[in-house]
């Protein structure tokens, strides 16, 4: 299982490295590299809640049903907050600012959970006949 989680890590960083080094550039290169730290924020909360999100999944596979739901109870809580707080404090800076933690929070989360589904996916068609 590790082994496949590390091939699986490594394979989703060098996604994530890559979607992030392109939006740094075309930021860099529009002249708004003034906003680059706003969209790492926003891509650093969204690492934070996904990590949340498989670690207490994880977590939760050898817990009791009861313990496993209130596990999974508090993740979604400290997810729902985590991302409230960032996005309040960016838009109270301003809405552009707003938008570019919410477009760096939206590529990581996305792309992560694409990568997620595929794995899933490649797991049970694997054991299918064609």
């Amino acid at each position: 299982m590790r082994e496949v989680l590390s091939v699986y890590a490594r394979r989703l960083a060098a996604w994530l490295l890559g979607f992030a080094l392109m939006a740094l550039v075309s930021f860099a290169a529009g002249g708004r590299a003034g906003l680059i730290g706003a969209w790492l924020i926003g891509y650093l909360a969204a690492a934070v809640c996904l990590w949340n999100l498989v670690w207490r999944t994880w977590r939760s596979t050898t817990l009791t049903v009861e313990r496993a739901k209130r596990e999974m109870r508090q993740g979604f809580f400290l997810r729902l907050v985590t991302i409230f707080i960032v996005f309040w404090a960016a838009v109270q800076i301003s809405v552009e600012v707003f938008f570019t933690v919410v477009s760096g929070f939206a590529l990581c989360y996305v792309v992560t959970m694409l990568h997620i589904m595929l794995l899933a996916l490649g797991k049970t068609d694997k054991g299918k006949a064609d």
